[in-house]
């Protein structure tokens, strides 16, 4: 009998350990895709940023051809800019 209730417990003690290594997996997958997330909205608003500037005064949207691409280039920008910097509700 004392020698199952030590089986059990060496098995525990295995389970608790084999967990223990795939928390600390998972924790670094996490924390890579967190940087990952973090690079990708820094360079949305780098680039929301460059677009405001590049027609500060207006006169890509003036021109038709180019105006036209600029004003799709910004929609999607500022569509990025939404989903990575929401407003509180």
């Amino acid at each position: 009998m004392i020698e199952f209730l030590i089986f059990l417990l060496i098995i525990a003690i295995g389970t608790i350990i084999a967990e223990g290594i795939a928390l600390r997996i998972q924790i670094k997958n996490v924390e890579t895709y967190e940087n990952w997330v973090a690079m990708i909205q820094a360079r949305i608003h780098q680039a929301y940023n460059s677009i405001r500037m590049a027609d500060i005064r207006g006169s890509f949207e003036s021109d038709d051809e180019v105006g036209e691409a600029f004003q799709k280039i910004k929609a999607t920008i500022d569509d990025l800019q939404k989903y990575t910097n929401p407003e509180p509700e």
